[in-house]
Parts: structure tokens; C-alpha cells; sequence
């Protein structure tokens, strides 16, 4: 977990992590750059992510390599023609073993801003069969992806705060004063919850 978490140093509600299972691994189609589609799902942002897997690798060139590479179905990317909407992440795509453990991962940075996906070719089709690594349970592939939504600044909204200014305030009126400091000649009025904050 070392790995994932470091590239993920804010922690807050724009991380989220969905699993995705494709059922049946060892059934799929073998046919170079036949992907099979995942589920959408759609992560705490409301951002909508598949998985497309590619079990027979994505070119002659990754031939026995199962890619996997994700996809962001928001609707602004699909009449993007002008490239004014993207999406910009970074993500980490795991292959979980049957005990619920990492098996492997990588990382990735992209910006989605169309109909591409962003992924790699990841392992080797006969390593995701090997009965001894203990990747498939019940047959079925999980891959999990971890995903972290880069918000522009533009975006961000900080309120304002008015605390100092409704302190000061407070000090220089006597208005709710509840406690009375006499020194000398003067009496100082106050409010007993700033004394004891």
C-alpha cells in the first residue's frame, strides 16, 4: 500500500476507490484489441469511470498481455469537441489476489478531455491463470482503482471568515457582557466564554 497511498498525499472526499470484476477470466475473448467493458460506476465526485480490459493484449505488439485502461463516461466529455472540459487525475489500478490482496499495480496521471482512455498493458494472461498465484476467486478477475480528481483552483470555493472581525467586535462592545473587571478606577466589561476559551 506504500506505493499507492504516497501518490496520494490530499486526503479528502476527491479520492475514492471502486472495484471492478470481470467474470469468467479465463473464458474471455483472446482476439488482439477485443476489450471487454465493465460496468459504469461512478465515484464521489459524480464523475462516471469504466474499466476496459483487454485479455488478448490491445495490439500484436502486447500479444498475451492483458491491458486495462480507464475510461471516464462523464457526458460534458462526450461534446467536447472543443477540448473546453477535461477531467484531470491520477489514478492507481490494482489486480487484488483472492485472499484480498494487492497483487499488483500501477500508477498513472491523465486528462480525459474525449472518448480515449488511459491505461497500459498490465500483466501477462497466463500469470492471471497460474492456479498458484491465487489471482482469480470463483474465475472471476477484481481489479480495484483508486482515483484522485485534480480540482483547478478556479474551481475552489474558501469562504471567508469573519471570526477575527466578530471577535473584535465583541471585545469592543459592552453588548452581552456578562463579567465586570474592575481595575483601579475603571471597570472593564467582558464575556465570559472568550475568558474561557
Amino acid at each position: 500500500y506504500s506505493n499507492i497511498s504516497s501518490m496520494f498525499k490530499i486526503a479528502g472526499p476527491q479520492i475514492a476507490t471502486l472495484q471492478f470484476k470481470f467474470s469468467n477470466f479465463a473464458d474471455l475473448s483472446t482476439e488482439v484489441g477485443r476489450g471487454v467493458y465493465s460496468e459504469v460506476k461512478t465515484d464521489c465526485n459524480g464523475n462516471k469511470w469504466k474499466l476496459v480490459m483487454y485479455p488478448g493484449g490491445c495490439s500484436d505488439a502486447t500479444e498475451e498481455g492483458c491491458g486495462l485502461f480507464l475510461f471516464c463516461e462523464n457526458e460534458q466529455l462526450s461534446d467536447n469537441t472543443e477540448n473546453t472540459y477535461s477531467v484531470d487525475t491520477r489514478f492507481c489500478l490494482y489486480v487484488m489476489d483472492a485472499s484480498g490482496n494487492i497483487y499488483t499495480h500501477r500508477n498513472f496521471e491523465c486528462k480525459f478531455n474525449g472518448s480515449q482512455g488511459c491505461g497500459h498493458t498490465f500483466m501477462q494472461r497466463s500469470e492471471i491463470l497460474d492456479e498458484a498465484n491465487g489471482i482469480l476467486t470463483d474465475g472471476t478477475l477484481t481489479v480495484n482503482v483508486t482515483i484522485q480528481v485534480k480540482v483547478p483552483q478556479k474551481d475552489l470555493h474558501y469562504p471567508t471568515s469573519r471570526l477575527a472581525t466578530n471577535m473584535l467586535e465583541l471585545l469592543e462592545s459592552e453588548n452581552l457582557a456578562d463579567i465586570s473587571f474592575k481595575i483601579g478606577d475603571e471597570t472593564l466589561k467582558a464575556h465570559s466564554q472568550i475568558i474561557l476559551a
